[in-house]
């Protein structure tokens, strides 16, 4: 059953959607003390609120859920900084503004994605991409070396890629920030592909691949596979997923390999591994209250020297406890249980996990924008017209 839109419901269905995607444009950039991507996001969360208070639709159960729990995701944070003894709102203050922007995208499905926004989120990327290359040609960046030390069989540290990438960090985010949200919306687009019916071409996946290329983030280029690869295996046979699946973790072995030193203290990759083990040996002493934000980046500077777990459910029960955890997880499932019915909104929440797995809190616009767009309605393309059937007829 086709539903057709007045033109006002149109124009601001329209509205809504072109500013959900000028915030994930504007999302990666310094700009602004990386504010501006905040005013499309807060534009689209008023003509959403507006919409939900002016239009009768009854509310369900998931739903309810979904606020409760996100409510008590903010009272709980909320408490333990209240009481901590060097008290640190902020990540309070994203969990509000970003639990909300979530609620309210589920209350009313205002959210619609054609092959128009498909088309947009390749841009979006390409332009990402174009951005940086002139960035490194503007710092004067030798490219031919960086190919070289790459290739020489060496493993690199991740310093060493810290260094690759530094041109770039007067406009963007730091580098593995970055590239993951670029492999968020690179999730978004296969998504958005499926609904729709569009092809996802090889010069798409180069597309993304090389956006995220350009930041030489180790996590975010396997991020990208792993996406293609889940977005492969949800529309093959059997036995094509298990050559899917065999080839990609070939490529993923081979890469991690050559580019992960785990015994390497200058390489992030052990550091992590030290982190999580100091999270196991003390999780006695963290798991009911948490330190609060600033009270575990103290603790973990003193021991590791590093600030954050690097792990977003460690993260979580470090800084406010076990109670939050459950309560901020109930939020992430009833988003993924209660939204589309697609199966392929398996490649949105593998995006989201995958980009605050090894890093983060969880709570950012620039991992839950993809639970919120897993309430948005796909628009399929109209179906092809046979030749020399005039419109009457086809109608």
């Amino acid at each position: 059953m086709t539903t057709y839109h007045s033109e006002g419901s149109q124009l601001e269905a329209a509205v809504i959607r072109n500013l959900f995607l000028a915030s994930i444009f504007l999302y990666p950039f310094q700009i602004l003390s990386h504010t501006l991507y905040l005013l499309p996001q807060l534009g689209f969360m008023s003509v959403m609120l507006w919409r939900f208070l002016t239009t009768r639709c009854s509310v369900s159960f998931g739903w309810g859920l979904l606020c409760v729990s996100g409510l008590f995701s903010v009272a709980s944070a909320a408490a333990v900084e209240t009481l901590a003894d060097s008290p640190s709102y902020d990540l309070v203050i994203k969990m509000v503004v970003n639990v909300i922007t979530v609620c309210i995208i589920a209350s009313r499905r205002s959210i619609f994605f054609g092959i128009e926004t498909a088309t947009a989120l390749r841009r979006i990327a390409l332009a990402w991409l174009v951005i940086s290359v002139a960035v490194y040609a503007a710092k004067g960046m030798n490219f031919s070396s960086i190919i070289v030390s790459m290739t020489s069989g060496e493993q690199l540290a991740s310093s060493e890629l810290y260094g690759f990438a530094e041109p770039l960090a007067s406009v963007y985010l730091t580098k593995n920030i970055t590239a993951m949200f670029v492999a968020s919306t690179f999730a978004l687009f296969l998504y958005v592909c499926a609904g729709v019916g569009r092809k996802v071409t090889l010069i798409d996946f180069a597309v993304f691949f090389l956006s995220v290329l350009v930041f030489f983030s180790r996590q975010a280029l396997i991020a990208v596979v792993v996406l293609y690869v889940c977005y492969k295996l949800l529309s093959v046979s059997r036995k094509q997923a298990l050559m899917i699946v065999a080839a990609g973790a070939a490529i993923l072995y081979a890469f991690v390999m050559a580019f992960f030193n785990f015994d390497s203290k200058g390489d992030g990759a052990s550091e992590r591994l030290l982190l999580w083990r100091y999270f196991f040996d003390h999780f006695s002493d963290f798991y009911f209250s948490g330190f609060g934000v600033n009270g575990l980046n103290d603790v973990l500077k003193q021991s590791i020297g590093i600030d954050n777990f690097h792990m977003f459910f460690m993260n979580q029960i470090g800084a406010y406890g076990l109670v939050h955890f459950i309560a901020f997880s109930t939020f992430c499932l009833t988003c993924i249980f209660s939204s589309s019915s697609s199966r392929y909104r398996w490649v949105l929440v593998a995006g989201y996990y995958l980009n605050v797995l090894f890093q983060t809190y969880g709570y950012e616009y620039g991992n839950l924008f993809l639970l919120g767009a897993a309430y948005a309605l796909t628009v399929p393309k109209p179906a092809a017209r046979p030749a020399g059937l005039p419109h009457a007829a086809a109608a």
